[in-house]
């Protein structure tokens, strides 16, 4: 049992970390393409460092906004797992992609919220913004999902 528990513990991490570096590259590839900041750590560092609660340091080094990043994809893939382990639903890409699309709707929600409460939101073309953001969770879900199957 112990060492399902430690399989399950690395499934997890691995799955997380590969998910959301997968998801991070396409934010960061969109945004440039359309020459807007899309990644998600930065745009977090940015509303921090706008009610000053972080320093004015680089945007995009600053570990608050990766940190956050992270433990929220890991709360996700902790989700997925619990379903799939669960047999909620099966262990698929196709599920993958379908959790990913769920939670995209559910950052988009948590990101309109936080941009409409603060008092000082950056200036970020919305509707661009989530239909990239969207997709970047569907990419996000499939990425757990094949991580899983691969390992």
């Amino acid at each position: 049992m112990e060492s399902s528990g430690a399989l399950a513990f690395w499934n997890i991490i691995v799955a997380s970390v590969v998910a959301i570096v997968l998801m991070t590259v396409f934010s960061y590839v969109v945004g440039r393409l359309r020459k807007k900041e899309f990644t998600e750590p930065v745009l977090l560092n940015d509303l921090l460092r706008r009610i000053k609660l972080q320093s004015n340091a680089d945007k995009f080094r600053h570990p608050a906004g990766w940190i956050i990043h992270y433990i929220v994809g890991l709360i996700f893939v902790i989700g997925y797992h619990l379903l799939w382990t669960r047999e909620v639903i099966a262990l698929t890409l196709i599920s993958g992609a379908i959790l990913g699309a769920v939670c995209g709707l559910i950052g988009i929600v948590g990101w309109h919220t936080t941009l409409s409460i603060h008092p000082n939101p950056p200036p970020i073309h919305l509707k661009e913004y989530y239909v990239q953001l969207f997709f970047a969770h569907v990419i996000f879900g499939l990425s757990a999902a094949a991580s899983y199957l691969v390992i």
